[in-house]
């Protein structure tokens, strides 16, 4: 083996650090464009660009490899790896329904309630929406490729100094832009590139829109510039301390030692400002398992000092500055009444029983958009729930016990394969970038509790690469015939059979990346027309572009359903069947898709079909008020009204929010009060909004009756609002009530003492009846709890005459 190896390298000699060069920089382009990029262009221009690179790397190194060039290394945890992304590429292959309830009963119950009404002898996937575990399936492998190509690259100490340089340097420069950011916000990539969806979103940090995936991607770059740092300092240990602190000072590395140092503080300080909690406790406990690890391989004491002083140093910089940001975000965690209002814990709690529903083959991966909702029980608004903001969770969620164990199998091989080839080192910069590999690794896992870094591309990359950085580290070595590893090589053989696959994984993966940006520029203009006053040669014109998107991205559902669209506008019912069973069989369990496909069947004539549709509509996505009202209308046109006002009950303990809306629908029907009156839950907050709607109908008597029953519900919530107070308030003001409506409002400032617009109410009905001194005493604590109330103030300058 020894003598191949030499062989090898002699013949590879003077050819190789030439091309290894380019290779190298092309390396470092991949991993660090997307933290900048990724939100700052097209997010599937990223995507493609990225992945495609990662492919290029690797076809690089293949033909380097079969011109007799290079020769690959056997890298641990690809066997777990490998079968991780053949895993989620079962996911998505159609199975009889027959075996998919044996292998998901719960996939199969949904099933039943959707694609199988339409078409019950289809196969479908074990993912309920396999264009997004297609994305995860290429992303993936793209990650994978990606850790095997940095155990590749960095076989040798020179490159693995280089790669610590560029990030440290990189670090450096993106922290001090992201500070700049914080402390000048704009809704651009550090004021050049646009942020995606902009307009629609808070101002990011640094490259990202969300501070949390920053954090995220700072965690693991981070303690790499840190122990970069601690390598470079020069070693001086004899004559004066004035000697050595000027021999220290001009060492041929010191230069590059402060900088270093420089790029760390940075980097930590852009952490602690960032408003991401998770990213400060991930931070905190990770630093204190490195020091743990390095007290204990360090025997002597006066090697921590260094690290000990720079920690320091970054917490006395931050303390400078003020603590005040660091805390800010962790109020925020509890309302005004002690009680959590962060909806991630809601999203934890809700994903247990959807782990136990599909315990062993998940949802699918990306499909926790689609399944989640059927569990949902926080209101999330106008907002979609798209990941659980726990990495692991959703690794539970939607590739269930088999994608776990996978991981597992790969995290445990790399530390444990690592954690012996480092044992056995002797070379202190190998130490050193190992224990902050290792570092990194530990924060990034403590920060998948409470965010979805997985599914950041970029946060992704980067963790698939420190993984590799272990891997070569550890294993780096000196030693004559290795090549820079001691890694065994990998055989002609497998390089040759796994490298075409490989190549056409990624191949697929460019035309089916490709095909999703060519489809949304032929599909730019469906969603922009009127299909009701279109002509029919502009729908035709518009089906046969919808025709071409759905050839070139077949798996995205939305140009099948704008192509239903434009088939019903041009009253195409031959196609329009077939049509909806191919959209609901894309995501099948989307309500509004359902919903649509059972409007289609009644239209049909197939009164039970669309029964059933818009049932499973409301069942599978209770949350979505659109589609039960649609279906309570529909059930209303039937004339099953007992049933209609029952769902729309049930909306409304769900979503009390819709009260208005729904009371609208019901007016248009023409049921009287009392039958809304019934439909209405035990919730303040329906009841406040009939009320309202009672006194703009005039109904003095009913709408009185509806906001004192307002009040009384409200005192027995959890959190009391006081918007019923409020609202009756206004009420009887208007009808010059003056003496009740100040009886109101006492009542409400006894129960909220600390709201200045109640003690401003209670001022001015005192006013009103010639009570001065009261008025004046309500108007100086309403400006005493909010000095801004300009009004109350000239009202208290007018009754005080000062």
């Amino acid at each position: 083996m020894e003598r191949r190896v030499h062989r090898y390298r002699t013949r590879t000699q003077g050819t190789h650090s030439d091309c290894s060069r380019w290779m190298f920089g092309f390396f470092c382009f991949i991993l660090l464009a997307p933290p900048v990029t990724y939100y700052g262009i097209d997010r599937q221009w990223t995507l493609l660009l990225f992945e495609a690179g990662v492919g290029l790397l690797f076809g690089w190194q293949l033909i380097e490899a079969v011109r007799g060039k290079r020769q690959f290394l056997k890298v641990p945890g690809m066997v777990p790896l490998s079968l991780f992304c053949l895993y989620i590429l079962f996911q998505v292959v159609p199975l009889p329904p027959g075996l998919l309830k044996l292998l998901s009963p719960q996939t199969y119950s949904h099933y039943t309630q959707s694609i199988w009404l339409l078409d019950s002898d289809s196969w479908m996937p074990v993912s309920v929406y396999p264009k997004e575990t297609w994305i995860q399936f290429f992303r993936y492998s793209s990650y994978i490729l990606f850790y095997f190509v940095t155990v590749q690259i960095l076989r040798t100490t020179q490159q693995i100094r280089k790669i610590t340089f560029v990030l440290s340097l990189f670090g450096g420069i993106y922290a001090f832009l992201s500070l700049l950011q914080y402390f000048a916000p704009g809704q651009r990539v550090f004021w050049i590139l646009s942020l995606w969806s902009e307009g629609n979103i808070g101002p990011g940090y640094g490259g990202y829109v969300n501070y949390s995936h920053y954090s995220g991607f700072m965690l693991m770059l981070f303690p790499l510039v840190l122990t970069s740092f601690m390598v470079l300092a020069p070693k001086v240990n004899y004559g004066r301390w004035q000697d050595r602190l000027i021999d220290f000072i001009g060492a041929p590395w010191s230069n590059h030692y402060f900088l270093s140092g420089a790029c760390a503080i940075l980097m930590v300080i852009s952490i602690l400002f960032s408003p991401s909690r998770g990213g400060k406790i991930s931070l905190c406990l990770a630093t204190l398992f490195f020091l743990g690890i390095y007290a204990y391989t360090q025997r002597r004491r006066s090697k921590s000092i260094t690290l000990i002083l720079l920690l320091a140093l970054t917490l006395g910089l931050v303390g400078v500055v003020g603590w005040q940001p660091v805390f800010d975000r962790f109020d925020l965690t509890f309302d005004s009444h002690g009680d959590l209002s962060d909806q991630r814990l809601f999203f934890w709690q809700d994903s247990l029983p959807l782990i136990g529903d599909f315990p062993v083959f998940g949802t699918g991966f990306g499909s926790f958009v689609d399944s989640y909702p059927f569990y949902q029980t926080v209101n999330t608004g106008w907002k979609i729930a798209e990941h659980p903001h726990n990495d692991y969770l959703e690794l539970l969620t939607d590739g269930g016990a088999i994608a776990a164990v996978l991981a597992i199998c790969f995290l445990v091989t790399v530390i444990r394969r690592s954690w012996q080839a480092w044992r056995r080192r002797r070379n202190r910069e190998a130490r050193y970038l190992y224990l902050g590999g290792l570092y990194g690794l530990c924060a990034i896992l403590l920060h998948f509790t409470t965010d979805f870094n997985l599914a950041i591309p970029p946060n992704g990359l980067f963790l698939f690469f420190l993984c590799g950085l272990l891997m070569a580290v550890a294993h780096n070595t000196s030693a004559p015939g290795s090549y820079g590893s001691d890694l065994k090589l990998a055989s002609v053989v497998s390089y040759k059979v796994f490298g075409p696959i490989v190549a056409a994984i990624f191949i697929g993966g460019l035309f089916f990346n490709g095909g999703i940006i060519y489809s949304r520029y032929l599909a730019a203009e469906l969603t922009q027309v009127d299909y009701r006053t279109a002509s029919d040669h502009d729908l035709q014109a518009l089906a046969n572009k919808a025709t071409s998107a759905i050839t070139f991205d077949p798996f995205e559902s939305l140009y099948r359903f704008e192509y239903t669209r434009v088939l019903t506008a041009l009253q195409d019912s031959d196609q329009l069947t077939s049509a909806y069973t191919d959209l609901v069989r894309l995501r099948p369990l989307r309500g509004i898709y359902l919903l649509k496909a059972g409007e289609n069947a009644d239209s049909a004539g197939d009164a039970d079909l669309a029964e059933q549709l818009m049932r499973a509509a409301v069942t599978l996505q209770p949350r979505v008020s659109y589609t039960a009202e649609k279906f309570a209308l529909w059930l209303m046109g039937q004339d099953r009204i007992a049933e209609a006002l029952e769902i729309f009950h049930q909306e409304l303990q769900r979503q009390p929010d819709q009260t208005e809306n729904i009371l609208d629908l019901l007016s248009v029907y023409g049921p009287d009060d009392m039958i809304m009156a019934d439909v209405l839950p035990e919730i303040s907050m329906s009841w406040r909004i009939y009320g309202d709607y009672l006194a703009v109908e005039e109904k003095d008597v009913d709408a009185e009756m509806a906001y004192r029953h307002a009040i009384l519900l409200n005192a027995g919530q959890v959190v009391p609002d006081t918007r019923p107070y409020h609202s009756f308030y206004r009420f009887l003001t208007k009808r010059k009530r003056y003496g009740e409506a100040l009886a109101v409002m006492l009542d409400a400032v006894n129960l909220f003492p600390d709201d200045a617009g109640l003690h401003r109410n209670a001022g001015q009905l005192y006013e009103r009846q010639g009570i001065v001194y009261r008025a004046v005493e309500e108007y100086r604590q309403a400006l005493l709890l909010d000095p801004r109330q300009n009004w109350v103030r000239k009202r208290l300058a007018v009754l005080t005459g000062l």
